[in-house]
């Protein structure tokens, strides 16, 4: 249900003028220069008292796994694979693109159905 604003039905039966009402509408509440102060952090925390974070009971309360990256992943496959190939033997493997392609057709074989 709706009710009638008292503002508006004193508008209408004319113990306010619309003038009246129109001037009060474009008063702004504005805060004098002197009055605006500039309020710090700390004061708008409540407190001037540092805040203090204790560290010391994290390491007890959950220990911190290192996070295996792909980049240290690849490397280590590369430190631990067994064949390795020094410069020479990659250069003369790298001018053959026929087994190139064989070689990386047999290890990454992967169905068309994954790749799109």
């Amino acid at each position: 249900m709706v009710q009638a604003c008292l503002v508006c039905s004193r508008v209408h039966n004319g113990s306010l003028t619309a003038q009246a009402v129109g001037t009060d509408m474009d008063k702004t509440d504005k805060p004098s220069p002197s009055a605006k102060k500039h309020v710090r952090l700390q004061e708008r925390r409540g407190s001037n008292v540092s805040l203090m974070l204790d560290m010391s009971s994290l390491g007890s309360v959950e220990p911190i796994q290192p996070v295996c990256t792909p980049r240290d992943i690849t490397l280590n496959f590369l430190r631990t694979s067994s064949h390795v190939l020094r410069i020479e033997e990659l250069q003369q493997q790298a001018q053959s693109l026929t087994q190139l392609q064989e070689e990386f057709s047999v290890r990454c074989s992967l169905p068309l159905s994954l790749l799109m």
